[in-house]
């Protein structure tokens, strides 16, 4: 017995090695393939063998209630029947024919549903439960069938119809078919899996044939995805995988132990042979990294979930959740977390998969265990689910972070570009600043001369009423003019290149120079004050005269009903301080932010350019200048200059 195990595992390494060579030295030559060749081979090894399998489960199951090897049934029905059905439609006996794509979506898709119903049947063994009672086990069956037939009829109908996306295009397999194809041999070898890791457990040949019936369906997958051209030798590679399984199925029927004298007939042997218990399951799960809880629920007496029962969990589920497995086992959830009271929604989905049946996968952050976690719950029998648990905290917090830096990067993005269109508003500004100031002076000092020339030839005339108008007059033109000079000087200070002639200077001659020059009003009083040991300063004496020039004049003007203005000079550690005070209106806030920008202003007169030339004065020269203010008390502003010991 054991060397006919060893023989049986040949064929699956031969057709493993002729794939790898196929597809390495990409052969494709065509091969034999006579009509109804295929279609033969197909109901002789895949129909009859799924038919006996289907029906051997299914009185297995009337006798034993055990619902996986009804599963397991279904499984073999509904593939043999979906292959079958596709054979017939490539080559049929009678029209009509169906196109290649028609026929492969048929099998595909059939195929595709076998797999997860053999998945399903493989986890309910490994589970342990699935018995029926005595009473409605034939309902059950014959419901489950009729719906899987009815099922399998239905994609027939369905792909015929066009109903379904094409699985083969004249340039050969689309993504759907190879999604599809990926998808089975996924699922059926989870299935050669666990069956087979239950045959290492058992000894059970029953189980060692299964399994290896499964591994060359899987093999015979692998060859679909690499075939080329239908009748080529990947496809009879697939094909023998195929035909070879419904044998290897055919030799786990055959293997059956029967135990007549204990009442086991061949019919419970099936039975027994996939009967597992929760042991195995949890042996299985407890080598996993991620959590795993197998739960029952506990319901009120209108069938509600209300709590669970943790009825076993792993090593790393105790990690995760930070509590002992002797803590947890036989316990209720509110009892070990009180996940329920604190998010209700928990019990919501897992009460909902243990009585549905419908598994579902999903992200949520547990309170009660301060982690964020990746959770799939799937209900091996009514009224129990099994969860499985991943912490993915850590990359929580990278995606948060991430967040953080996109939202914090198209912030950036945002301000940059704003500055972007600030600096081109300004630097137009400042260009047409400059030749506006140019084209003006001219004419300006042209209007001076002939002032002065108007006063001249005035003072030669009689003294009379017209000749006081007349010098009333000359002396508001002269105000005016003073005032438009004023402006040139502070858009020409704004739009000229900054390139500061650094000398020392006496910071007190300059401020007796700027008071002299400033038409003062009498009800402003002026004090400054300059502290005991402050240094030469290092500037350029013409850019920080028009610095103070600028700021004074503003503050005598923020204070039109009289006030006082103070100019301090300190010195703070590196620095040199120096501070202009006024006692005036002060400025608003909706003016604050933007004080500094030319052509902001908050005179009724202003044109907004003498702050921005402070700003760049003052940032020539190395400094900064900066400003406290409060509505109706008053303003200081800063200049802060560097200083050299």
């Amino acid at each position: 017995m054991v060397q006919i195990k060893r023989i049986a595992t040949i064929p699956v390494i031969v057709l493993v090695l002729l794939i790898t060579i196929l597809y390495a030295f990409n052969i494709s030559t065509a091969v034999f393939n006579p009509p109804y060749l295929e279609l033969a081979l197909q109901i002789l090894f895949v129909l009859v063998t799924g038919l006996a399998v289907a029906v051997v489960s299914a009185i297995s199951y009337l006798r034993s209630g055990s619902f996986n090897v009804l599963l397991l049934g279904s499984s073999l029905l509904v593939s043999g029947l979906a292959l079958t059905i596709s054979s017939l439609a490539l080559d049929p006996i009678v029209p009509p024919t169906l196109s290649p794509d028609q026929a492969v979506t048929i099998g595909n898709i059939g195929l595709l549903v076998a797999s997860i119903i053999m998945l399903i049947g493989a986890i309910t063994t490994w589970s342990g439960r699935g018995a029926n009672s005595q009473a409605n086990r034939k309902i059950v069956l014959a419901t489950t069938y009729f719906a899987f037939v009815l099922l399998v009829i239905a994609i027939a109908v369905a792909a015929a119809s066009n109903l379904t996306p094409p699985f083969l295009t004249s340039t050969g397999p689309t993504a759907e078919r190879l999604t599809v194809l990926a998808l089975q041999i996924v699922i059926y070898f989870a299935s050669c899996l666990l069956f087979s890791l239950m045959y290492f457990k058992s000894k059970k040949p029953t189980l060692y044939w299964y399994s290896l019936a499964l591994g060359l369906l899987v093999v015979s997958l692998i060859a679909a995805l690499f075939v080329i051209n239908i009748g080529d030798v990947m496809n009879w590679i697939e094909r023998v995988g195929l035909y070879l399984s419904g044998l290897y199925f055919l030799a786990a029927l055959l293997s059956l132990e029967t135990r007549e004298q204990e009442g086991v007939g061949f019919y419970e042997s099936w039975a027994e042979a996939f009967r597992s218990d929760r042991k195995q399951i949890a042996t299985f799960f407890s080598k996993m990294i991620d959590g795993f809880a197998y739960c029952k629920i506990i319901t009120d007496k209108g069938g509600k979930p209300i709590d669970y029962v943790y009825l076993d969990v792993n090593d790393a589920f105790e990690k995760i959740s930070g509590v002992k497995k002797e803590s947890i086992l036989s316990k209720r959830e509110t009892e070990v977390f009180n996940e329920i009271e604190s998010d209700p929604s928990w019990i919501s989905i897992d009460g909902r998969v243990a009585l549905t049946g419908e598994p579902v996968i999903f992200e949520k952050y547990s309170l009660a265990m301060k982690k964020w976690l990746h959770v799939s719950v799937y209900c091996p029998q009514k009224g129990y689910f099994v969860s499985i648990l991943e912490d993915i905290t850590e990359r929580k917090k990278a995606e948060e972070k991430l967040e953080e830096y996109r939202e914090n990067l198209e912030k950036l993005v945002e301000e940059r570009t704003k500055q972007l269109k600030d600096f081109e508003r300004l630097a137009t500004i400042g260009a047409t600043a400059g030749m506006v100031g140019h084209d003006i002076r001219n004419p300006l000092q042209a209007i001076t001369g002939d002032v002065f020339l108007a006063k001249t030839d005035l003072a030669s005339i009689p003294e009379s009423e017209e000749k006081n108008n007349v010098q009333e007059s000359l002396v508001e033109i002269e105000k005016n003019v003073s005032y438009i000079n004023k402006i040139v000087t502070d858009i020409q200070d704004f739009a000229k290149p900054i390139s500061p002639k650094l000398e020392e200077t006496d910071l007190e001659q300059i401020i007796h120079l700027v008071l002299a020059n400033l038409k003062i009003p009498g009800n402003v009083a002026v004090n400054h004050f300059i502290g005991k040991g402050f240094p030469k300063l290092k500037v350029d004496q013409l850019y920080l005269q028009r610095i103070l020039t600028n700021l004074a004049n503003n503050a005598i003007q923020a204070m039109p009903k009289g006030g006082k203005l103070t100019i301090n000079a300190v010195q703070k550690g590196k620095k040199a301080v120096i501070s202009v005070e006024d006692t005036g209106e002060g400025i608003p806030e909706n003016v604050k932010s933007k004080l500094f920008t030319p052509l902001v202003t908050t005179k009724a007169m202003g044109h907004g350019f003498g702050l921005a030339a402070v700003k760049r004065f003052t940032e020539g020269m190395g400094g900064t200048v900066t400003f406290e203010s409060e509505v109706g008390k008053g303003t200081k502003f800063i200049i802060e200059l560097p200083v050299s010991l």
